[in-house]
């Protein structure tokens, strides 16, 4: 399918295992084999973000799930016995948070030749003529369009999109640029005539290095900073959807 996807700048990947990305992803679709069960998943879709933003922060293996509070844009983790804080701004140039990945339509075009294999177009933003300091662009953001991949389960109930891949590393910054999309398909039919028509406990996963996002460096141990600034931040929210058409 061609998901129409608006400014997917940067997400999750460096050696970092994805939680929740389904072992059938890590191989391509092929066309052969029983596709009965694979709904028909083709058309426009609506989408419904909610407001439920949640954090994952991972330093040397360890993980973290700070809370949120509302309002705020900073988290704080203790690691090793001191505390170790992260802003989460959206605002920045190559920081983009899980409701920004998608506009509120999108339109969902599933290749006949593998009905498994899913196709999306994501526009991204990329650094040109300057540096990288904090997850902004000091030079011009130049927006290239990409084709991504995804795979619906064997058994037609979900999927799995991954928006993005690779990491750029400037810096103590490493932009993450792996971003994914991934939810339940409510389907209707009969095998081999199945139709999805909503999509249920969808999620929207970006991640950033830590080096993008650390603050307070100063009061850090060095050895503690710099297992900070590899560390990775991951952002979570999820979303809804129904076929219009």
């Amino acid at each position: 399918m061609t998901l129409l996807a608006s400014r997917s700048r940067v997400g999750v990947w460096t050696g970092l295992a994805i939680v929740g990305v389904a072992p059938w992803l890590m191989a391509p679709s092929c066309g052969g084999g029983d596709t009965t069960a694979v709904p028909d998943v083709g058309g426009t879709w609506s989408l419904t973000f909610a407001d439920d933003l949640s954090v994952e922060v991972d330093i040397g293996g360890e993980v973290y799930n700070p809370t949120l509070a509302g309002g705020a844009d900073t988290v704080t983790v203790m690691h090793d016995g001191m505390p170790v804080s992260y802003t989460v701004d959206c605002s920045r140039d190559l920081v983009v948070c899980p409701s920004e990945l998608l506009p509120a339509t999108v339109t969902l075009v599933q290749p006949r030749t593998d009905p498994r294999s899913l196709q999306l177009q994501v526009t991204e933003s990329e650094c040109r003529g300057g540096e990288i300091s904090e997850g902004q662009c000091t030079g011009t953001l130049v927006e290239h369009t990409s084709t991504r991949e995804g795979v619906i389960s064997a058994d037609g109930s979900s999927f799995t999109i991954v928006l993005g891949g690779g990491a750029v590393v400037a810096g103590s910054c490493a932009l993450l640029t792996l971003s994914l999309a991934e939810g339940d398909l409510v389907n209707s039919g009969t095998p081999g005539m199945l139709r999805s028509d909503s999509i249920t406990n969808g999620t929207l996963t970006t991640a950033v290095g830590g080096g993008c996002l650390l603050v307070g460096m100063a009061d850090l141990d060095p050895a503690l900073e710099a297992a900070a600034a590899g560390g990775s931040v991951q952002l979570h929210s999820s979303f809804t959807a129904t076929r219009v058409r």
